[in-house]
């Protein structure tokens, strides 16, 4: 029974340094059986970004996601797996907290080339997320005001213009204007001016917030 304990020693071993390196990855990952829902195994880092325990089956995994994304990814699961693609999705922590991850789905195949079991890996990507957004903002947004900045303008306009070409219908701009504003920056100051204009941005976001359509 020599080789039996050294095939039973080298899996002990294979086994623990699996362990090991699943307990060390920050990311999540998993891998079940093509044709079955249920999981074969599930990574601790799926607890660590999710704070919810590991998912019994597929379902689980769906059930984690925010619930504006479940219906599109639950439609799109067979080629989602199986693209092997990034995609990018959020989940509900169990603190109600929302988190974006970047999920990869692939098939595993076995030494006649058929598929018999599906493994993805997940990485935590919110903080890249939010540097975006703050990018983003930065880029097309004044940073005093918050209101859309020239350039962010231009190209709403020239979107619009085309549309309005296309559809046949009229487009309208409106100018709005501080009378003596320079008067204020001049005898109040500069902080002074920039909390006007500051209020004044907050009424026309109220004002659009109550009037979509402009």
């Amino acid at each position: 029974i020599t080789e039996r304990r050294r095939a039973e020693a080298a899996l002990r071993q294979a086994e623990e340094l699996f362990r090991q390196l699943a307990g060390n990855i920050p990311e999540a990952f998993w891998v079940r059986e093509a044709g079955s829902n249920a999981m074969l195994y599930v990574s601790p880092g799926w607890e660590a970004i999710t704070g919810l325990p590991p998912p019994a089956d597929w379902q689980g995994l769906l059930d984690a996601l925010h619930p504006e994304d479940q219906e599109r990814v639950a439609m799109e699961a067979t080629r989602f797996e199986l693209d092997g693609k990034d995609h990018e999705r959020r989940i509900m922590r169990s603190d109600g907290s929302v988190r974006w991850l970047n999920v990869q789905s692939f098939p595993i195949r076995n030494e006649n080339g058929e598929i018999y079991r599906i493994a993805g890996m997940a990485e935590d990507v919110t903080e890249r997320k939010a540097a975006e957004q703050r990018l983003l903002q930065m880029a097309h947004y004044d940073t005093l005001t918050a209101l859309p900045n020239r350039k962010l303008f231009f190209d709403s306009l020239t979107r619009t213009l085309q549309q309005a070409e296309y559809g046949e219908w009229l487009v309208a701009v409106m100018f709005i204007d501080l009378d003596r504003f320079k008067v204020v920056n001049d005898t109040l100051g500069h902080a002074i001016g920039d909390a006007l204009l500051q209020q004044v941005a907050a009424r026309v976001g109220r004002v659009e917030d109550r009037n979509p359509q402009l």
